[in-house]
């Protein structure tokens, strides 16, 4: 079940947002590995991008140690 975005099964919801993660990673991948651009922009970059994407609605996550 997808409820607002998010879906209620934590387990399918943090596989969703890895895959919505490594598109994001995939479309912007040249210039994170760039070398025309300092490692601190490239690291504020990817925080920015794939970072937030993956993060989006974490606070519902209950994670076990498996996940």
């Amino acid at each position: 079940c997808k409820y607002l975005g998010t879906y209620l099964d934590t387990e399918t919801d943090i596989k969703h947002r890895k895959q919505m993660a490594m598109a994001v990673y995939n479309r912007y991948q040249k210039l994170l590995q760039s070398d025309k651009i300092f490692l601190e922009t490239r690291i504020k970059l990817f925080g920015t991008y794939v970072g937030s994407t993956f993060l989006y609605h974490s606070e519902l996550w209950t994670l076990t140690k498996k996940l």
